[in-house]
């Protein structure tokens, strides 16, 4: 059983590396653990994500030299892949009207639903076709650590910006991203005003006094987000019923197996007319056992939710709170202690059922 347990962390480590290593492999560590490895990682603002989750995915490993060593081949050689597949475009973007300050957005066809929340203009950034290979050759170059690879990710996306037209300050939404850091890291070096924005007040990196009394928290710039309320916990005992549409938000911070159970549960205590479900992009694994329980259907179009739907269900989410923020009423449920104490970490003025 050791060697089996053994085995099996190492393939879910290698086959989905990095950031999402960490919840596969799971369950996610209690939050006070979180804090306290985010605490003691070295915070590198350009790299500093990345070294967190490397270390939040090796913590409580076993055998962790022999899992960080494997996970660091894969990590070199899935980066020399993607550089040497996406050698043939750069970003570019265009400023409509001659502003000085605009929230910007990398553009595709999977995030839709981003809009501007500041009260700035958007600055679209795309994929154009380009040679981009001088930069492609820089980046596959041999490096030995974790902190060197996770830093030429970053120079070879911002490398990418060269041809950008951006103007004197650009406004990111949470800069967690590694095309996000980029762009921080490219506007930073080129003296382009750099401001940091959250949708939401709350994030589980940080205590509620913090939330509450530190406006830019540990951000490097101005961080503008909202002010954090403290959610309100009710305790549900009966299934809830309603005659509409219930729009479940799935979570996609679980194992595979814990997220399906979660999905289930969910259902049992909101009857609802119809179930649909949403899904993060990073979480196509989940298309096939969502579709195979026949009690929903996924919807894609993300940005058309708060239009299409009154009812919301999931766990923590950005979307759970810009649907209250809209008038959309949300049952967030959460089945147990750990997952009540996530959902209270990384939301904010939210009343959070709890059903145990």
């Amino acid at each position: 059983m050791e060697k089996s347990s053994f085995f099996k962390n190492i393939y879910l480590i290698i086959k989905n590396g990095g950031y999402f290593s960490y919840f596969l492999v799971g369950p996610p560590l209690p939050v006070k653990k979180v804090r306290e490895i985010y605490l003691r990682t070295n915070h590198d603002f350009i790299v500093g994500w990345d070294m967190f989750y490397l270390n939040l995915t090796l913590e409580d490993k076993r055998y962790k030299s022999i899992n960080k060593f494997l996970l660091f081949v894969y990590e070199y050689i899935r980066h020399v892949f993607v550089v040497i597949n996406n050698s043939h475009w750069v970003y570019e973007s265009s400023i409509d009207n001659d502003e000085d300050t605009y929230e910007v957005f990398f553009r595709d066809r999977e995030r839709t639903d981003q809009n501007p929340f500041c009260g700035y203009e958007a600055l679209n950034i795309t994929q154009t076709t380009k040679n981009d290979l001088i930069n492609s050759i820089k980046a596959i170059l041999p490096c030995f650590s974790f902190r060197k690879l996770f830093k030429k990710k970053v120079v070879w996306y911002a490398a990418k910006l060269r041809f950008c037209n951006l103007p004197k300050e650009v406004i990111i939404e949470e800069c967690r991203s590694v095309d996000h850091r980029a762009l921080f890291f490219y506007a930073m070096k080129n003296d382009i005003k750099v401001k940091i924005s959250w949708r939401n007040s709350s994030s589980y990196l940080y205590t509620k006094d913090e939330l509450k009394n530190d406006k830019n928290l540990d951000m490097p710039v101005e961080l503008i987000r909202p002010n954090f309320i403290d959610n309100n916990i009710q305790i549900l005992n009966k299934p809830i019923i309603i005659q509409d549409d219930l729009l479940i938000i799935v979570p996609s911070m679980f194992k595979t197996e814990e997220i399906i159970t979660w999905v289930q549960n969910a259902v049992s205590f909101i009857k609802a007319r119809e179930y649909y479900f949403s899904i993060h992009p990073s979480s196509r694994n989940l298309i096939k056992p969502l579709n195979d329980l026949k009690i929903g259907k996924i919807d894609y179009e993300k940005d058309k939710y708060l239009t299409k739907y009154k009812y919301f269900s999931g766990t923590y989410s950005t979307l759970i709170q810009n649907a209250k923020k809209s008038g959309g009423i949300t049952y967030p449920l959460a089945f147990n202690a750990h997952e009540l104490e996530y959902m209270d970490a990384m939301m904010s003025n939210i009343t959070i059922y709890k059903t145990f």
